[in-house]
């Protein structure tokens, strides 16, 4: 392998695990975002893009483009879920992560086995991986540095892998629109062509006033003059494994309590799947609840000992027991973290936080449960309590 650097970007994210959890969005246009007058499209699936819908664009424009299309709620615990368990995986490869945002990841392969590899048998390693895992496509790029392996990326979507090499870089990016250049924002393109620099290559091919370039846009031209020489940043700037992990929600209208149940078991077993996950486990819990007026109540639930699981119920106990009927529907969003959290050496014990009793018949429930995303097995002595009805 002679270039390794590779920029792992997954495919209409947002839209892609939405379209996994209900089978008739599947291959018809889709979007994740807000209902409201002011919501906007967070992702488009690509059936969608065809139409001319994109990321930002107003809801209400999208629907005027096809008035049929798809609005699916957007579902953020499930995304950070992924986003989570994508990167451990990545992690178990090199050392060497950095985190891109929520959907993508730049890795190197220095002093791994995967240098002996070729570049497109690690990238295709990757995709089905990812693929065979979490049903999720992605789009990789490969390089000698972060910014064109990026290109690389943009290039080579959807869900397909590209080289920029040094043969071949320039005959590939030179053309583009400079609007095109990753870090090269709209306010930035417009400056740069009003000063005559249309297309990546001008950068390098043209004659211009540096001091007048620099002027107008500062200290980042430097950046993206040595991005368009191919002088790109090669260091990963790795994250230490996280101090905590957590979810927020927010919410649009919640007036029963047994809405906030549901949620609360969403929330948690999303994060039991990121311990799992990253095989981590946790101290303490915070929740915090803010309110329309912005006030915010926190509730802390301390433990004693390192725990690999979360326990809805104590969350939703705690939250009862705080949280008077009268504002429920007064809150906008709900935030559960779990802090600090630790990477365990062994994982054959497995713990639960709130029941000293806790045998393997527990682990297998949670684990099973947890598999499924849904409560589906419960132990007979809470048969009563989910399935009781009294008579009218």
């Amino acid at each position: 392998m002679e270039y390794i650097i590779f920029h792992i970007d997954m495919d209409s994210f947002f839209a892609s695990i939405e379209e996994n959890k209900n089978i008739k969005f599947k291959n018809k246009p889709l979007v994740v975002g807000g209902r409201g007058k002011r919501g906007v499209v967070s992702s488009a699936n690509y059936v969608a893009r065809e139409l001319g819908i994109k990321s930002a664009m107003p809801i209400s424009k999208a629907l005027k483009i096809y008035p049929k299309l798809i609005i699916a709620d957007a579902h953020f615990e499930d995304y950070s879920y992924y986003s989570f368990a994508i990167y451990s995986f990545l992690k178990t490869i090199t050392k060497l992560v950095e985190i891109g945002s929520i959907d993508e990841w730049y890795i190197s392969l220095k002093n791994t086995k995967y240098e002996s590899w070729t570049e497109e048998e690690f990238a295709y390693y990757i995709k089905e991986y990812i693929y065979k895992h979490w049903k999720l496509k992605c789009t990789i790029g490969c390089s000698w540095n972060k910014f064109l392996a990026k290109m690389a990326t943009n290039l080579s979507k959807p869900n397909g892998f590209g080289i920029l090499n040094k043969n071949n870089f320039k005959d590939k990016i030179y053309n583009l629109d400079i609007s095109k250049m990753y870090s090269v924002g709209k306010t930035t393109s417009n400056t740069l062509k009003e000063l005559g620099i249309n297309v990546i290559g001008d950068i390098v091919k043209k004659q211009y006033n540096e001091n007048e370039i620099q002027k107008k846009i500062g200290s980042h031209w430097i950046s993206i003059k040595g991005n368009a020489l191919g002088f790109g940043s090669q260091k990963i700037e790795t994250s230490a494994d996280p101090k905590s992990i957590g979810r927020s929600h927010s919410i649009i209208e919640y007036y029963d309590f047994n809405e906030y149940k549901k949620l609360f078991y969403n929330i948690t077993n999303s994060l039991n799947k990121n311990l799992i996950e990253g095989n981590y486990s946790f101290n303490n819990i915070t929740l915090k609840i803010k309110y329309i007026s912005n006030d915010i109540d926190t509730i802390n639930i301390k433990n004693n000992t390192n725990q690999k699981y979360l326990n809805e119920n104590k969350i939703i106990f705690e939250f009862d027991k705080n949280i008077p009927n009268t504002k429920y529907n007064q809150i906008k969003n709900i935030s559960v973290s779990l802090w600090p959290i630790k990477r365990n050496i062994f994982t054959q014990e497995q713990m639960n936080m709130f029941n000293d009793n806790y045998n393997d018949i527990d682990s297998i429930i949670v684990n099973v449960n947890n598999s499924l995303s849904s409560k589906a097995i419960f132990k007979a002595s809470e048969l009563k309590k989910h399935y009781y009805k009294p008579s009218k």
